[in-house]
């Protein structure tokens, strides 16, 4: 059985029917977001049977709460939309797909009633085949006023990850190092513009204080060897 992962996120993995976390005030403000899924089965042979599809949501503990079959055909594609599941307002979690086939998958991300200038936003990021023990995410922001980053991790593993995460800004100097543990199957977000557990004030470092911003990159590592995905 083949398996794609998608993340939950608010800016990157599956947050469906998501509310926005509150923000640090004057910061932007994305409002209420929906994220589908665009699944693409790959296989060329216009003669063979369809992908059958599973997407299985998972809950930010890892637990189970709501699987959706679909037969795709080769070449072929469907959106598993939010708005047709029973999950429920307020519901943040990941998605794992599963065929016999292999997929594509990207996650599309709109929010409404947000505070940009037409109330809409939007955003979108592709599907892993599989985890890694270390996961690179190039460009984090917290710009007050202005722009701030949410990541999301998933363990992609059944049992529980222990995590680094290192914030490195783009003089390559790592100005704050944390861990985590991330239960089987689960996720976590982390929001840059809201300080406190792992995620340091981030306009306190020596970079932030010269540049206005503090703009840089994240390194998350499995420290137990559970492999990891984020966005």
């Amino acid at each position: 059985m083949k398996k794609t992962r998608v993340i939950s996120s608010l800016g990157v993995v599956l947050a469906l029917r998501l509310t926005a976390m509150p923000a640090c005030a004057a910061d932007p403000v994305p409002g209420s977001g929906n994220t589908d899924v665009v699944v693409s089965n790959t296989n060329q042979d216009t003669a063979a049977a369809p992908a059958d599809v599973s997407a299985v949501y998972y809950n930010q503990n890892g637990g189970l709460e709501y699987t959706a079959p679909r037969a795709i055909n080769s070449r072929g594609s469907f959106t598993f939309q939010a708005s047709s599941t029973p999950l429920g307002d307020n519901w943040i979690g990941s998605m794992v797909l599963q065929s016999d086939y292999e997929l594509a998958a990207v996650a599309e991300i709109t929010w409404s009633n947000g505070s940009s200038i037409d109330k809409t936003t939007g955003g979108a990021y592709r599907g892993y085949a599989f985890g890694a023990t270390t996961m690179y995410l190039p460009y984090i922001v917290r710009a007050p006023n202005a722009q701030f980053t949410r990541v999301s991790v998933q363990n992609t593993d059944t049992d529980a990850a222990q995590i680094q995460i290192q914030y490195i800004n783009r003089d390559g100097v790592t100005d704050f190092t944390t861990t985590d543990t991330i239960d089987g199957l689960g996720s976590k977000t982390y929001a840059m513009n809201v300080p406190g557990g792992k995620v340091p004030n981030l306009m306190t470092f020596p970079y932030a204080v010269r540049e206005g911003n503090w703009t840089g990159g994240l390194k998350i590592t499995s420290l137990n060897g559970k492999e990891i995905a984020a966005v």
